[in-house]
């Protein structure tokens, strides 16, 4: 069956986060003011007027007025009138009471007190400004004149820092000249003298305060109503700032610094905020802050919250707020803008003026994240210099109960007003009824939407349009009525009366559906802003605590349980294939799987099946193969007494070689899962198939020539030859796969082997190494990759052999010589199969016995005597012409006897003892006749000592010697 995977989906819908409208931004400022007039440098604001300090224009500081709410601005006439004295009016303001302010010059300059004529001291002056009516200036008394001298020569700086609590007491104080020291002013004496906060005595010239009195600031720190006073110390202890908090102008607690903090002016801004606790919270601003290896003067923000469990009254350093820009100074300035979601939690405004390389940007934190360690959920940025270096809350600035912000930029000479957008908290949820939940009762299951809306607190009505969107997912289940995209979606009008709504949806769920997949879903919320009203904008924004999506999963099963089903699975198997298994005996083989539930319903049951020495060569309908499992889900629930039947899995037997040579059995291996998405919850089966060879492999092996060889006397001369040739031939049922053979061949001295062994497979010849890392003493080896031996195929080894004649010869003396190789085939791990061949080499030298010799010396002489018989009987020894040799022997010669013709015609006469033989006539033509040109007639044989010629027998032809008298031949022929 298709695999359906439980889906949680991604909201497109995002709250806005935020608490100020930028797009609404209104700048302010002051034409004809010099460039570094510092225009923003210090801002208050009470009941809609908003008062801006420019400290460095035209030497002595101007002070501007704005109406927020007309946007109408003047300047306000200085009560610095002495020209060329840089007095800085304005460097630092206060609201005080209704329309009306603390203003201070600290650069302020007076005649010197021991030389009035002709000196000048800095000496900080601070006013109470009046614009009730006509503006009023009134200057807050001086220090007494015997307290000059505890100063550096007479001078203070008195003004850089001030505050004004709740009950109207100023506090002011000196940072910068030694030494540093605080004036407060009492409303109890209408703030007719400056006393010294005592804890510090002026008369101790010891004690040297390095800018102590930094930054101030009232709150009720120690007691749930008290007016106390955060002073900082930015350099008190080896370059480690700390913070007193003074309670009736007597020091009760040092705030814990932090050990990263030497350096980073540790205290340069205090600024409280109420988040959620019986006793403000305080935040430590120190912008050029930097840790080690870290960038440079990136600034931080330290965020000391009251631990409230006892009556210590003590501070825990909740979190740390680091910069991440260098050269940003995070933190130079921090101001709490109230609660703008409703949560009872102060939003926090940090300033960061020197960013992206001198801009600036001004961070808002929401209460409940700074609690949270959550990150800004606002970044407000311009386009000019130092945004962000004053940061000035302005109250019920829009109406609606919340505050703006003014934002000062000056060295941009420009202050920013930004309007407050009201922030509402929805939360989204589902109610599931409970007799829907875990067991599928009919084809529809009722969903329920909650929404649910908190609204600040707010003078002006809001009017805001919610959108809710339903989706689900899941194979089967859907949404009534049928939406295309798989959604429900309605919207909802909200004012602060509407702060719950319920809605049902119908969820169809069909029976033939796969509920042991849940149904996944997600309810989500989004705000819509732009209605107008009395041609503003009335925005809202969605407050970084709302919930504005639900996600979770709804079972609807037919199973007892909220959560599963519990069904009984088990599994048999069909096959018809035989056990034990004769390997080779078929190419393919099935077997089934029959899966029968008596348990719960299984919805997503499935069956993982893995065969082991063979390979599953085709999966059936509703199964899938991967490189090792056969996977099979059911393509529908499987009911209680059901069965799913996965027929017909196919096996490639033919797979089976000698590569299995550890295997003796194929394993059919099955593992029945009751859901396939939860693998920890199965049933394992396992049928084993023993496996039988039958190898059909046969071993030829000839000697050429045949033996036994023998080696004769001349063959000992010459180097003889011999060749071992083996036929390796598969005539079984089975194929082989990387099939090897080893060749064992005699080491001796008088044989070699001059050519590698050879294997020939079908036109292929292929060389045998010999095995030379593993020499032995009296033999070779060599090796043959034969690899896939098929059924039918023949194979054919040839080892050519030498016999050396020098070293055989003393071998043969002593016996016959053998020479002896031998072929083992290796199949499986233990199955070897040898073939040996056998040459004997034997000497055979000739010697003939003597009776040999005799016999055959009769033999011959025997042979002879036949012959002559022969001869005899066939006349071959009688003389024909004996008769006419006699004749001419008694006839009567014309010549003397004594003399004999020379040639010449002249005769000779022979001695007494000469006899001439007188030839028959019928002699002559037969010597004629046989005569070749200067050559004697043929005869027997000549005596010439005696000079009688003896004739032989007419049957044998003779031809006369070339020294025969030419005169016999002559008288020869004429006769």
């Amino acid at each position: 069956m298709t695999s359906f995977t439980v889906i949680f989906f991604t909201a497109a819908i995002s709250p806005i986060l935020g608490f100020f409208h930028e797009p609404s931004m209104i700048t302010k400022t002051s034409p004809g003011l010099e460039q570094d007039a510092y225009f923003g440098y210090s801002m208050a604001c009470d009941a809609k007027t908003l008062l801006v300090g420019a400290p460095a224009a035209t030497n002595s500081g101007k002070i501007f007025e704005f109406n927020l709410e007309k946007d109408k601005s003047k300047e306000i006439p200085s009560p610095l009138i002495t020209s060329g004295i840089d007095g800085w009016l304005g460097a630092t303001i206060k609201t005080f009471g209704p329309r009306s302010f603390v203003i201070c010059a600290p650069r302020n300059t007076r005649p010197g007190i021991l030389h009035p004529n002709t000196t000048t001291i800095t000496w900080g002056r601070c006013y109470i400004l009046s614009l009730q009516t006509t503006p009023n200036w009134n200057k807050l008394a001086d220090i007494a004149d015997t307290d000059w001298q505890y100063f550096n020569g007479g001078n203070n700086a008195f003004g850089w820092s001030v505050d004004v609590d709740d009950h109207h007491n100023i506090w002011i104080a000196s940072p910068v000249i030694r030494y540093n020291s605080i004036i407060t002013y009492e409303e109890t004496n209408n703030f007719t003298s400056a006393k010294f906060l005592p804890t510090f005595s002026l008369k101790d010239s010891a004690v040297d305060f390095v800018n102590f009195g930094y930054s101030i600031v009232s709150g009720n720190f120690l007691s749930e109503t008290g007016s106390d006073h955060a002073v900082s110390y930015t350099y008190a202890d080896n370059g480690h700032g700390k913070v007193f908090i003074f309670e009736e102008r007597v020091k009760k607690y040092e705030v814990p610094g932090d050990k990263d903090s030497v350096g980073s002016t540790f205290g340069a801004t205090l600024c409280k905020a109420q988040l959620g606790h019986k006793r403000a919270s305080l935040l430590v601003g120190a912008p050029t802050f930097a840790m080690v290896r870290e960038g440079y003067d990136r600034g931080a923000v330290y965020l000391y919250v009251p631990y409230d469990e006892d009556s210590t009254k003590r501070f825990i350093l909740k979190r740390v707020i680091k910069g991440e820009k260098d050269a940003g100074y995070f933190g130079h300035a921090i101001a709490s803008v109230g609660d703008m979601d409703g949560d009872l939690k102060d939003e926090v405004a940090i300033g960061a003026p020197f960013e992206d390389e001198g801009k600036g940007a001004v961070y808002i934190y929401s209460g409940a994240g700074l609690l949270s360690d959550r990150t800004w959920v606002q970044r407000i940025d311009r386009a000019a210099k130092s945004f962000g270096f004053s940061l000035l809350p302005l109250p019920d600035y829009s109406g609606n109960g919340l505050n703006g912000l003014s934002v000062g930029a000056p060295f941009e000479n420009r202050v920013y007003v930004i309007t407050p957008i009201p922030g509402i908290t929805i939360n989204v949820d589902t109610i599931l009824p409970n007799s829907q939940v875990g067991r599928k009762e009919s084809s529809y299951v009722d969903f329920t939407i909650v929404v649910d809306v908190m609204y600040p607190a707010v003078t002006k009505s809001i009017t805001a349009k919610l959108e809710v969107k339903l989706q689900i997912e899941h194979p089967n289940a859907t949404l009534e009525p049928p939406i295309s995209d798989g959604t429900i979606t309605y919207n909802l009008l909200l004012n602060p009366t509407i702060k719950n709504v319920n809605k049902t949806c119908k969820i169809l769920t069909p029976d033939n559906g796969y509920y042991d997949i849940p149904i996944s879903y997600i309810v989500s919320a989004k705000l819509f802003n732009g209605s107008e009203n009395d041609g503003k904008l009335n925005l809202v924004l969605l407050s970084e605590r709302s919930n504005v999506t639900k996600r979770g999963v709804l079972w609807v099963s037919d199973c007892k349980a909220q959560d599963h089903c519990m069904p009984n699975l088990n599994v048999d198997l069909r096959t018809a294939i035989s056990d034990p298994y004769t390997v080779g005996s078929s190419d393919k083989e099935y077997f089934s799987l029959v899966v029968r539930n008596t348990g719960e319903t299984a919805y997503t049951p499935c069956v993982v099946v893995t065969v082991q020495a063979v390979r599953v060569l085709r999966p059936p309908p509703g199964c899938e193969l991967d490189t090792s499992h056969l996977v099979c889900r059911s393509t529908h629930p499987l009911r209680r007494n059901g069965d799913w039947n996965i027929n017909n899995i196919e096996l490639e037997m033919a797979s089976l070689t000698s590569k299995k040579d550890d295997i003796n059995s194929i394993n059919i291996l099955y593992d029945v899962y009751n859901d396939c998405n939860n693998k920890t919850d199965k049933k394992s089966f396992k049928n084993s198939f023993a496996l039988r060879y039958d190898t059909g492999i046969h071993l030829i092996g000839i000697s050429v020539p045949s033996e036994p060889v023998e080696i004769t006397s001349s063959d000992l001369k010459n180097v003889t030859r011999l060749q071992h040739h083996y036929t390796i031939m598969n005539n079984g049922v089975m194929n082989w796969a990387d099939v090897t053979c080893n060749i064992l061949l005699p080491k001796k001295k008088y044989l070699q082997y001059p050519n590698n062994v050879i294997m020939r497979r079908d036109s292929s010849m292929i060389p045998c190494s010999f095995d030379e890392e593993k020499p032995s003493k009296d033999t070779f080896t060599a090796a043959c990759n034969i690899g896939d031996l098929h059924k039918n195929n023949i194979i054919e080894v040839l080892i050519d052999v030498e016999v050396l004649p020098d070293l055989l010869g003393n071998a043969l003396q002593r016996e016959s010589v053998t020479v002896r190789s031998q072929l083992t085939l290796k199949l499986l791990k233990e199955d070897l199969i040898s073939k040996n061949i056998t040459t004997t080499l034997v000497l055979n030298i000739v010697s003939v016995p003597v009776w040999v010799i005799v016999l055959s010396v009769l033999f011959g002489f025997l042979i002879l005597l036949l012959i002559g018989f022969i001869l005899y009987k066939y006349n071959c020894f009688e003389r024909k012409n004996k008769k006419k040799l006699n004749d001419l022997k008694t006839k009567k010669s014309i010549r003397r006897p004594n003399q004999i013709a020379d040639g010449d015609g002249n005769y000779k006469t022979l001695e007494e003892d000469e006899n001439i033989v007188d030839l028959e006539p019928s002699v002559a033509p037969r010597v004629a006749q046989n005569a070749s040109p200067g050559v004697a007639p043929s005869v027997e044989h000549i005596v010439a000592s005696g000079g009688v010629v003896s004739s032989v027998a007419p049957c044998v032809d003779h031809t006369v010697e070339h020294g025969v008298n030419q005169s016999v031949k002559a008288e020869l022929i004429n006769n």
